[in-house]
Protein backbone atom coordinates (compact mmCIF):
# COMPACT_ATOMS: atom_id res chain seq x y z
CA UNK A 1 0.00 0.00 0.00
CA UNK A 2 1.18 3.24 -0.86
CA UNK A 3 2.08 5.40 1.95
CA UNK A 4 -0.75 7.00 3.61
CA UNK A 5 1.07 10.42 3.67
CA UNK A 6 0.92 10.63 -0.49
CA UNK A 7 -2.70 9.34 -0.77
CA UNK A 8 -4.93 11.88 -2.23
CA UNK A 9 -8.51 12.77 -0.41
CA UNK A 10 -10.29 10.01 -2.47
CA UNK A 11 -8.18 7.00 -1.67
CA UNK A 12 -8.52 8.35 2.38
CA UNK A 13 -12.01 8.27 2.07
CA UNK A 14 -12.10 4.69 0.44
CA UNK A 15 -9.97 3.38 3.06
CA UNK A 16 -12.00 5.07 5.74
CA UNK A 17 -15.38 3.81 4.14
CA UNK A 18 -14.03 0.08 4.19
CA UNK A 19 -13.25 0.76 7.86
CA UNK A 20 -9.29 0.35 7.00
CA UNK A 21 -7.15 2.36 9.61
CA UNK A 22 -3.70 2.69 8.55
CA UNK A 23 -0.38 4.25 9.61
CA UNK A 24 -0.58 8.20 9.00
CA UNK A 25 -4.03 8.32 9.72
CA UNK A 26 -5.01 10.16 12.84
CA UNK A 27 -7.01 7.56 13.79
CA UNK A 28 -4.39 5.09 14.05
CA UNK A 29 -2.91 7.03 16.29
CA UNK A 30 -5.80 6.98 18.73
CA UNK A 31 -5.71 3.24 18.72
CA UNK A 32 -1.93 2.62 18.78
CA UNK A 33 -1.14 4.71 21.44
CA UNK A 34 -4.16 3.39 23.70
CA UNK A 35 -5.26 0.34 22.69
CA UNK A 36 -1.51 -1.43 21.46
CA UNK A 37 0.02 -1.06 24.68
CA UNK A 38 -2.76 -3.11 26.57
CA UNK A 39 -2.46 -6.05 23.47
CA UNK A 40 -2.07 -9.09 26.39
CA UNK A 41 -4.84 -7.89 28.36
CA UNK A 42 -7.05 -7.69 25.74
CA UNK A 43 -5.87 -10.92 24.13
CA UNK A 44 -6.85 -12.56 27.67
CA UNK A 45 -10.33 -10.92 27.36
CA UNK A 46 -11.16 -12.26 24.04
CA UNK A 47 -9.56 -15.64 24.47
CA UNK A 48 -12.66 -15.67 27.24
CA UNK A 49 -15.57 -14.97 25.01
CA UNK A 50 -15.89 -11.65 26.33
CA UNK A 51 -16.17 -8.10 24.92
CA UNK A 52 -13.08 -5.88 25.79
CA UNK A 53 -13.75 -2.23 26.45
CA UNK A 54 -10.78 0.55 26.81
CA UNK A 55 -11.29 3.91 27.87
CA UNK A 56 -9.36 6.84 27.58
CA UNK A 57 -10.66 10.28 28.37
CA UNK A 58 -13.94 9.97 28.42
CA UNK A 59 -16.81 12.36 28.72
CA UNK A 60 -17.70 12.05 31.87
CA UNK A 61 -21.17 13.11 31.77
CA UNK A 62 -21.98 11.53 28.90
CA UNK A 63 -20.23 7.64 29.84
CA UNK A 64 -20.11 7.61 33.58
CA UNK A 65 -23.34 6.21 34.04
CA UNK A 66 -23.23 3.93 31.06
CA UNK A 67 -19.21 2.51 31.63
CA UNK A 68 -20.47 1.66 35.36
CA UNK A 69 -23.27 -0.07 34.25
CA UNK A 70 -20.93 -1.88 32.14
CA UNK A 71 -18.30 -3.08 34.71
CA UNK A 72 -15.95 0.14 34.58
CA UNK A 73 -14.31 0.86 38.16
CA UNK A 74 -11.95 3.66 36.90
CA UNK A 75 -9.49 1.14 34.87
CA UNK A 76 -8.47 1.80 31.37
CA UNK A 77 -9.36 -1.56 29.73
CA UNK A 78 -11.79 -3.91 31.21
CA UNK A 79 -13.92 -7.41 30.22
CA UNK A 80 -17.37 -7.16 29.65
CA UNK A 81 -19.58 -10.26 29.13
CA UNK A 82 -21.36 -11.15 26.00
CA UNK A 83 -24.26 -11.17 28.08
CA UNK A 84 -23.96 -7.68 29.63
CA UNK A 85 -22.92 -5.94 26.92
CA UNK A 86 -26.73 -7.79 25.00
CA UNK A 87 -28.49 -5.24 27.82
CA UNK A 88 -26.20 -2.08 27.86
CA UNK A 89 -24.67 -1.44 24.48
CA UNK A 90 -27.20 -3.29 21.79
CA UNK A 91 -30.09 -1.81 23.07
CA UNK A 92 -30.98 0.33 19.74
CA UNK A 93 -28.43 0.10 17.87
CA UNK A 94 -27.96 -2.53 15.09
CA UNK A 95 -24.80 -2.38 14.38
CA UNK A 96 -23.30 -2.96 17.80
CA UNK A 97 -25.49 -5.57 18.34
CA UNK A 98 -24.26 -7.69 15.17
CA UNK A 99 -20.78 -7.23 16.28
CA UNK A 100 -21.82 -8.35 19.78
CA UNK A 101 -23.69 -11.40 18.43
CA UNK A 102 -20.77 -12.39 15.80
CA UNK A 103 -18.65 -15.36 16.73
CA UNK A 104 -15.24 -14.51 17.96
CA UNK A 105 -12.98 -14.44 14.94
CA UNK A 106 -9.06 -16.19 15.66
CA UNK A 107 -6.66 -14.15 15.99
CA UNK A 108 -8.71 -10.90 16.31
CA UNK A 109 -9.76 -8.97 19.31
CA UNK A 110 -13.26 -7.04 19.43
CA UNK A 111 -13.02 -3.61 21.36
CA UNK A 112 -15.22 -1.56 22.27
CA UNK A 113 -13.07 1.77 22.60
CA UNK A 114 -14.57 4.91 24.14
CA UNK A 115 -12.74 8.48 24.03
CA UNK A 116 -14.15 11.64 24.19
CA UNK A 117 -18.29 11.85 23.26
CA UNK A 118 -17.16 8.92 21.24
CA UNK A 119 -17.18 4.70 20.42
CA UNK A 120 -15.48 3.14 18.36
CA UNK A 121 -16.10 -0.33 17.41
CA UNK A 122 -12.86 -1.81 16.81
CA UNK A 123 -11.63 -5.07 15.41
CA UNK A 124 -8.12 -5.99 16.34
CA UNK A 125 -5.59 -7.90 15.51
CA UNK A 126 -2.56 -7.66 17.75
CA UNK A 127 -0.17 -9.92 16.26
CA UNK A 128 -0.70 -8.45 12.94
CA UNK A 129 2.89 -6.70 11.86
CA UNK A 130 2.28 -3.27 10.30
CA UNK A 131 3.71 -2.80 7.34
CA UNK A 132 3.41 -1.70 3.32
CA UNK A 133 1.28 -5.23 1.44
CA UNK A 134 0.21 -6.38 4.92
CA UNK A 135 -3.30 -6.15 6.10
CA UNK A 136 -4.62 -3.61 8.82
CA UNK A 137 -3.99 -4.20 12.20
CA UNK A 138 -7.32 -1.97 12.98
CA UNK A 139 -10.55 -2.47 11.34
CA UNK A 140 -13.63 -0.66 12.23
CA UNK A 141 -16.76 -2.91 12.23
CA UNK A 142 -19.14 -1.22 9.40
CA UNK A 143 -21.03 1.44 10.24
CA UNK A 144 -20.00 1.91 13.78
CA UNK A 145 -18.02 5.41 13.44
CA UNK A 146 -18.58 8.82 13.34
CA UNK A 147 -16.08 11.39 12.01
CA UNK A 148 -16.28 14.72 12.51
CA UNK A 149 -19.31 14.42 13.94
CA UNK A 150 -20.73 13.67 10.25
CA UNK A 151 -21.82 9.74 10.50
CA UNK A 152 -20.42 7.73 7.93
CA UNK A 153 -22.10 4.69 6.68
CA UNK A 154 -19.40 1.66 6.27
CA UNK A 155 -20.97 -0.54 3.59
CA UNK A 156 -20.36 -4.79 4.25
CA UNK A 157 -16.75 -5.59 2.82
CA UNK A 158 -15.97 -9.33 2.26
CA UNK A 159 -12.31 -9.59 2.77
Amino acid sequence: MKNVDRLNEESRIYLLVRGIIVPGMPLYSYLEENIAPHAEELIRIASRGDIAVAVFAANDALWRGPLLAMGWKGQPVFAMSRALAEETICTDDEVTARWVARSQAIGVVRVFFVIGERRWLVNYKPDQEVGPGRPPRYRLEPGSILVDNDEIEFPEVED
